[in-house]
């Protein structure tokens, strides 16, 4: 490759590292921590804040007690370690929001797949992370309020809500709050209506740790081939989801979850385009 090509290759790779890094949020502090067990355990000396592309602020308060447990294990083979390098910041938003269990756990693994882009970790590795995160990482059950629903109409809110949550996923109604209705309403005999809240509880994994490297594997063949470089920015196929502190909110996607059906990858997909995060998602080994 002659000198002048590859510099300009080199310093438009650069570049679009730098526009991941922009585009994928913003930490505010930084990571200052105490060893409780070698190798394991550290205690936050400070606050620290990582906010997502939607403005979302995900905090690790001062004191917390992480060890890197969110990410699987076998997974480490593939950054060397959670707090290892570029990684180190997004591990620490990671665990401490699987901890907290505040956000449904779809959002926090796709923050901590942001956090990456934005301490620079490569996009097919924090691809590659995101996919082992997903489909093997902690999930927690969530509950979510459906409003206005008819009283006669209740179990409606069970359909409602799970067309919200990941595909697989299971619901319960837990609680059914009557709204009181005005005179007016009454008199102009309008239905009364009622608050439902409905508890969803998320499927389990379906891939096995040899799917895992499948998925690895198209990922690196598509993103990391030397020979044709993904340069473009990612385009965020889902929006990160705002469930309310102690799962209060609607959870689910902020945009309808478009994920291809459980389908394996195809042999037409460019490089250029690369791999969604949708597509992780839905990824099912082809056996």
């Amino acid at each position: 490759m002659p000198r002048r090509k590859f510099f300009s290759l080199l310093f438009v790779t650069m570049s679009a590292s730098l526009g991941y890094a922009q585009e994928a949020g913003k930490y505010i502090g930084s990571v200052q921590t105490e060893w409780l067990e070698p190798d394991r355990k550290m205690r936050l000396l400070a606050p620290f804040t990582f906010i997502d592309p939607n403005g979302v602020e995900w905090q690790a308060p001062r004191g917390w007690v992480i060890d890197g447990a969110s990410i699987p294990r076998f997974a480490w083979s593939v950054v060397g370690g959670p707090f290892d390098g570029k990684y180190r910041n997004a591990s620490v938003i990671h665990d401490v929001a699987c901890d907290q269990k505040k956000q449904p756990w779809e959002s926090v693994h796709e923050a901590f797949y942001w956090a990456m882009l934005a301490s620079d970790v490569e996009p097919w590795r924090a691809k590659v992370m995101y996919a082992a995160v997903y489909h093997f990482g902690p999930r927690w059950p969530r509950t979510v309020t459906v409003s206005g629903v008819p009283t006669d109409q209740t179990p409606d809110a069970r359909e409602q809500a799970l067309s919200q949550a990941e595909p697989g996923s299971e619901a319960a109604i837990v609680e059914v709050r009557p709204q009181p209705r005005s005179a007016a309403e009454v008199q102009a005999q309008q239905p009364a209506s009622a608050d439902v809240d409905v508890q969803i509880q998320p499927p389990p994994s379906r891939l096995s740790q040899n799917d895992f490297e499948k998925l690895k594997a198209k990922i690196m063949e598509v993103e990391a081939a030397p020979s044709s470089p993904n340069i473009s920015a990612p385009s965020r196929t889902r929006g990160i989801a705002r469930g309310g502190g102690g799962g209060g909110g609607a959870g689910g996607s902020a945009e309808s979850p478009s994920a291809p059906g459980g389908q394996p990858f195809g042999g037409s997909r460019s490089a250029a385009r690369g791999v969604s995060l949708d597509e992780i998602r839905g990824f099912q080994s082809s056996q």
